[in-house]
């Protein structure tokens, strides 16, 4: 009886000890599991960089270009946006205003919240309402306006309206140095032949010519 007490008195310090190898080991292998991810961790946050920073835009250039991505994109807070096509503004204009114009047409203003339809078919509240709509669409139309007239500007001038845009220019910059007779005679013609006027000209035709309709 002995014997048997004493053999397995000292399989229980084997198994005592191999359990504790096993132990130490599983904490190694974790704790250095734990100590890359916490070190890969620190490296992100050290390597996070601004858009603003030229160093940055231009090292991101060439990661687009090495993997061929081109295109036309909005950057925000670090995520991208597909652009609106220029030729969008003005149907979503008219889209938000035709939204819009409901508020006319409801009998409880207050009831002018926007939901949006959940998988389940629920509707659920979010943080927009017509008076939203409203502000949005004007801004859309004022963009869209005025890309219609930039485009219109930069398809080009007659001969004629340049001489007219530079006299009006070169007489209102007399009229602001108190040279009101050559101001007017600025805007009578009495000073076209003049080198300052055919320079000023000359820049203003090189500028549409530069600057195209499909630049705009």
């Amino acid at each position: 009886m002995e014997m048997v007490s004493d053999f397995y008195g000292d399989m229980a310090w084997v198994i005592y000890v191999l359990v504790a190898i096993a132990s130490s080991i599983i904490g190694v292998w974790a704790f250095n599991r734990l100590h890359r991810f916490l070190r890969h961790r620190a490296v992100v946050e050290e390597k996070l960089r601004l858009l603003k920073d030229e160093a940055v835009r231009n090292e991101l250039s060439g990661f687009l270009r090495k993997n061929m991505v081109i295109g036309d994109a909005d950057i925000r807070q670090g995520i991208v946006f597909a652009p609106v096509p220029p030729e969008r503004l003005e149907p979503i204009a008219l889209a938000l205003n035709n939204a819009a114009a409901m508020m006319h047409r409801m009998e409880n203003r207050a009831a002018d919240s926007l939901y949006i339809r959940l998988k389940d078919g629920s509707l659920a509240l979010i943080d927009l309402d017509l008076d939203h709509l409203i502000d949005a669409a004007r801004v859309m139309q004022r963009v869209a306006e005025d890309r219609r007239k930039s485009r219109s500007i930069y398809k080009g001038m007659t001969e004629d309206e340049m001489v007219s845009l530079t006299r009006a220019g070169l007489s209102q910059a007399f009229k602001d140095q108190g040279e009101f007779e050559m101001s007017n005679a600025v805007m009578q013609g009495g000073y076209d032949e003049h080198p300052e006027f055919q320079r000023t000209l000359r820049v203003l035709d090189l500028t549409f010519k530069v600057k195209g309709a499909r630049n705009d």
